[in-house]
């Protein structure tokens, strides 16, 4: 545990700048579930929530079925990619059974370099990132233990981002 509290102290003093609110989304590339690159300049324009995750992570299963609710109500109108920071153990086969058990049918992804991980700061997972319009960061949340951010939480930061369009 120690060793990773320093690579995580020393990956974010390399940061040019912290990702947080109100900073521009660094642009990334991952590999979805088809094989398909995808990257941000692929969703410009777009409102985008990353969900960084891994199937191994208890609270990145217990947090699926709000993300199930904020798609089911939001879909259409952002873009919901759940990114596993795990490429080694999440494999394409892999995140397609952990999206088919939650019955998830927005976009699943790897982050084969571990590059997107980096450069978004993801220390802890779940973290969810969502990206407005332009390419901003608007809100940012990491799981660090207790309560978790409900259907109804996100919806409320992704209602203000629709009202501001």
């Amino acid at each position: 545990m120690t060793i990773g509290i320093a690579v995580a102290i020393v990956a974010l003093a390399a940061a040019p700048y912290i990702v947080s609110r109100g900073t521009p989304a660094p642009d990334f590339i991952v590999e979805t579930i088809q094989g398909e690159e995808l990257t941000l300049d692929d969703l410009r324009g777009r409102i985008i929530l990353l969900d960084f995750m891994a199937t191994w992570c208890i609270p990145c299963r217990l947090s699926m079925p709000e993300y199930v609710r904020v798609y089911a109500t939001y879909a259409g109108k952002i873009e919901l990619i759940s990114i596993s920071i795990d490429p080694a153990f999440d494999s394409r086969s892999t995140l397609r059974r952990f999206a088919d058990q939650y019955r998830a049918d927005w976009v699943f992804a790897r982050d084969t370099s571990l590059q997107t991980q980096r450069d978004y700061q993801v220390v802890n997972i779940p973290t969810l990132i969502l990206i407005d319009q332009n390419g901003y960061i608007r809100f940012r949340f990491s799981y660090t233990g207790g309560a978790f951010l409900s259907a109804d939480q996100i919806g409320a930061e992704i209602e203000n981002l629709l009202e501001q369009t």
